[in-house]
Order: C-alpha cells, then sequence, then structure tokens
C-alpha cells in the first residue's frame, strides 16, 4: 500500500523554512469515489460529446468556421480521454490498464442534452467490445477569456496579459443490466496561462491549441481518480527540534537508518518534557505509517496530539484517520 521514494526526505532547516524539522516524502494509495468491481474489466470509454457550437461561449465563436469547430473538438476529446486513460494505466487497478475506445458522436444541442444510454444500449455496447463498465464522455463546455493591465504609470506598456480557459465536463458509469447510470459526474475547472507576467514575456508561451489540450487532459486525469485507486505523493514531518536526541534521530533518518532513529523516539516517548515527548510520539508514527502499520500509527498520533495541541499533529492524525477509513475501500476496489 505505500511506495516510499527512495530517500526522498527534504531539509526544511535553512533559510525561511520553518525549523527543526525534515519532510519525508512518499506515496500513498487513495481510493477511487466510485467502487467498480474489481471484476468487470475491461472498461469501454465511449465519446457521445454533441458536435456543436453550442459547447462554447458565444464571445469564442467569432470567425470560427465548422472546419475550426472539428479541429478544437478533435483536440478536446482527446485529451480527455488520453488523460482518463493515462490514469487507468497508472493505477494498481490492472483491470482498468487497457480501456476499449468506442465513439457515438450526437449532433444535438445541448439543449438535449440529456440523452441518458438505456438499459438495452448499455448492453449491446458492452456485449459488443466485451465489456463489463461503460465509461462515457456526454458533453463538455469551453470558455475561453483575456485579462490584460497596464502599468499606471506607463499607459502604454503591458504589465500582465493571461488566459484563462474554463469549462464543464459531464460523465457518466454505465454497468449492464442497470437500468440507470450508476454514477453521473459533472466536474467544472479553470486554468489559467500567462503570456505577459510583471512586463516579462514568458518564453515558452503555449499556442492556443496547447493550451485547450493541456486543459482538457489534466481534466480528464481528475476525472479518472475518481474511478479507480491510485497513488498520491505526500509530505510528512518527522521533528528534530530540542532535545540533542531528537537531532540525532534526524540524522539517522537522513542516511536512511529508521530502525536507529525509531529505536531513540521510542526512549523519548516518556521524557518528562511534554515537547519532546509529543515530537517522539508523532516520528514514531510516521515511522509505522512508513510500514503500513496504520492502526499503530494513529495510536501513536493520537498520544503526540493529547501532549500538544500543534496544528501540525492534528492535520497529520485527520490524515491517518482517513487512510484507516479508505482501507475497506481500497481493497474492495483492487480484490
Amino acid at each position: 500500500m505505500k511506495r516510499v521514494l527512495g530517500c526522498a526526505v527534504i531539509l526544511a532547516l535553512l533559510g525561511s523554512c520553518a525549523p527543526g524539522y525534515v519532510l519525508v516524502g512518499f506515496q500513498v494509495l487513495e481510493p477511487g469515489n466510485v467502487t467498480l468491481d474489481p471484476g468487470a474489466g475491461p472498461a469501454v470509454i465511449i465519446n457521445r460529446a454533441p458536435i456543436t457550437f453550442d459547447v462554447m461561449a458565444e464571445e469564442n465563436r467569432t470567425g470560427l468556421t465548422e472546419e475550426h469547430l472539428v479541429i478544437i473538438d478533435t483536440v478536446i476529446s482527446n485529451s480527455l480521454i488520453r488523460g482518463v486513460q493515462d490514469v487507468l494505466r497508472k493505477s494498481p487497478a490492472s483491470q482498468f490498464h487497457y480501456p476499449i475506445f468506442d465513439s457515438e458522436r450526437r449532433f444535438d444541442t445541448l439543449g438535449l442534452n440529456d440523452l441518458v444510454l438505456t438499459k438495452r444500449e448499455v448492453e449491446e455496447i458492452c456485449t459488443q467490445h466485451a465489456g463489463n463498465v461503460l465509461i462515457s464522455l456526454e458533453k463538455y463546455t469551453l470558455e475561453v477569456e483575456t485579462y490584460e493591465d497596464m502599468y499606471p504609470d506607463e499607459p502604454g506598456t503591458l504589465r500582465t496579459h493571461y488566459f484563462q480557459l474554463s469549462g464543464e465536463v459531464t460523465w457518466r458509469v454505465y454497468l449492464p443490466g442497470h437500468p440507470r447510470p450508476y454514477d453521473a459526474y459533472v466536474m467544472s475547472d479553470t486554468m489559467y496561462f500567462s503570456n505577459v507576467v510583471d512586463g516579462r514575456l514568458i518564453s515558452e508561451r503555449l499556442s492556443p491549441i496547447d493550451m485547450i489540450r493541456l486543459f482538457y487532459k489534466s481534466c480528464g486525469e481528475k476525472y479518472a481518480r475518481r474511478l479507480v485507486p491510485v497513488w498520491s505523493e505526500t509530505l510528512r514531518p518527522v521533528f528534530s527540534d530540542g532535545d540533542k536526541s531528537l537531532r540525532q534521530a534526524a540524522r539517522y533518518t537522513n542516511r536512511g537508518d529508521w530502525e536507529q532513529a525509531r529505536f531513540l523516539w521510542e526512549g523519548l516517548c516518556l521524557d518528562d518534557d511534554p515537547k519532546t515527548s509529543s515530537r517522539a510520539y508523532h516520528n514514531l508514527a510516521v515511522y509505522y505509517e512508513l510500514e503500513d502499520s496504520l492502526d499503530t500509527a494513529l495510536i501513536f498520533a493520537r498520544k503526540a496530539m493529547a501532549l500538544d495541541t500543534m496544528e501540525a499533529f492534528r492535520t497529520y492524525g485527520e490524515e491517518l484517520e482517513t487512510r484507516v477509513l479508505n482501507r475497506k475501500e481500497i481493497l474492495e476496489q483492487l480484490y
């Protein structure tokens, strides 16, 4: 359930960084929001988004032809599906690594956007492709706005110029034999792309098509994280301020010798100074989380919180509680 990123220890002891700790980076497995039968793969991804100018804000249609629409639609659709595919292939839910793709494009307008697939249609598509989960791209919208301002004392000199891309994407999940969609989700997102910042022209500026491609690929990735368990990077503070043994333990962790550090922390847990003992308990919680002993980690995290009201202790305890609650869902989504 874990991936420790080698010696991914980020020192936070110098300059303006908060003193007295190191940050340990590793990966944790987070469940999807939708629990799909782990034996249900492969998945079929179908594109049903309408091909229409109505997907764009009225002010963005000026000067566009049908040829432009086809180009934009192709970029958006491909980017959304590529984003979904990239996340599915990185998930430990291997049954969804290689989805099957199909297209059932609609030529209605967004005014007729609620054409849900029937039970018979779902079964026909899944039978045709030997799939047991149908992920449908139902529709998308696109809005592009441009912002710029000038220096107040130099009206002719551009200070800032950037594009704002916004959109909504509607997805549905269908399962054979179910009369209604298993899951429906509408996501809204916004992304900014700068051309000029503080009067300086950005050297690696993106073309409008590249902006659209990047924005919708990100939208696809975010949606896919709703469907399957995914690895997420996280950082945990390991405290080293105060007692000299805490500093020595930090030197051990920097060298990757966590067992020696654990030995020192265990001895400090009963220290008369609550600052020292709370930090030792917290550090032990991180140690056991790295060992995937989440219940033990939570016990030590709660001991740290009982001794010290530091926000970092409370936040960490809440994150551990969430991980403990997520275990059942992860197992249901994988096995």
